[in-house]
Parts: C-alpha cells; structure tokens; sequence
C-alpha cells in the first residue's frame, strides 16, 4: 500500500502536465507562454473535459502522496502543504475562471502557496545536496508563480512554478517506492 501511495507522486504529476499539454496541443489560439492552464477547462473550452480530468487526478493523488511523504520525512506539515496542493485543485476543477471566478482565484491561491512551500518544509529533513534542491525549488515556485500573477509570459510562469515542484514530487517518489526513508 505504501508503494502505491508512493506511486502517486508519479501519477499526479503526470495526468496534471499530460493533460495540460494534450489539451493545449488541440486548442488553436491557445499559448502556453501567455494563457494560464485553467483557461482550458472554461465553461467553453474544446478540451474541458480532459483539462477537467487532469485537474481530478491530480487532486485525487497527490493527498495519497502526501500521506506516504510526511510519514517518510517525518515532517506532519508535509501533510497538510502537499494535501492542501491537491486538494485546492479539484477547487480549481470544480470552479471554472470564467463562471466562478472568486472561487476559482482562491482555489489557484491556495494551491499556489501549498505547492511553493511543500519543498521547503521537506528541505530541514533532506540530505546535503537534496536540501538544497528543495530550498531551491521552492524558491523558484514561489517566484515564478508570483510572476504569474503580476507579469507578462503569465503561462510560463505558472507552468515554471508548478513543473518544478511536480518534478520534486516525482522525484521524491521514486526514492520513497524505492524504499528511501529521510534520516532525522
């Protein structure tokens, strides 16, 4: 069972970024630099559905994640950080930009300051070399995420601040299904 929670650092991650760039792939006009990633699952956007999809799977799994990755690191905020990451998506899902916009933006908010802050309440915990990719990969979430709000290339920088989170979820996923446990 542990593994299989262990496993859904992969899985969230990969139905959340499969469906963004799918969906994306089939909508003309669409710009990953410039437009967010819920522009594709608006009231009426051609790939909602998928988009949608994503959005679920991602919410789904990675509170099973972070279960399995707040025991593994001894770190109960994990818990709440990474939960609270998937869990404001399905938010995201459920409350489109463009017919609940409120609902949606604080759903966005929260995901946002969960996801930046995940790797930097692992970073304590982690060994030399990984401390200091989880400093610098929730800082670089904060950042970019930031900047997709307030600056231009919006798109970019909301992708920028999420992949790189999803990949230390990734990452720390195959360590976990390995059997890979922080000493404290």
């Amino acid at each position: 069972m542990r593994r299989l929670a262990a496993a859904s650092g992969l899985l969230a991650p990969a139905a959340f970024v499969g469906a963004w760039l799918l969906a994306g792939s089939r909508t003309p006009g669409y710009s990953a630099v410039r437009d967010h990633i819920s522009d594709l699952a608006r009231s009426d956007a051609s790939q909602r559905q998928l988009m949608t999809a994503g959005f679920v799977a991602f919410g789904v799994l990675l509170p099973a994640f972070a279960v399995v990755l707040s025991r593994a690191l001894g770190r109960p905020p994990l818990l709440l950080s990474v939960g609270v990451a998937g869990i404001s998506t399905l938010g995201v899902a459920a409350f489109p930009v463009d017919s609940h916009g409120t609902l949606h933006a604080a759903s966005a908010f929260a995901g946002y300051v969960a996801t930046a802050a995940s790797p930097l309440l692992a970073a304590r915990v982690l060994p030399g070399p990984a401390r200091v990719g989880s400093y610098a990969t929730g800082a670089l979430s904060a950042v970019a995420l930031t900047s997709s709000v307030v600056g231009p290339h919006s798109g970019l920088w909301q992708r920028t601040g999420l992949t790189v989170v999803d990949l230390w979820y990734a990452v720390l996923a195959v360590a976990l299904m390995g059997g890979w446990r922080a000493t404290r």
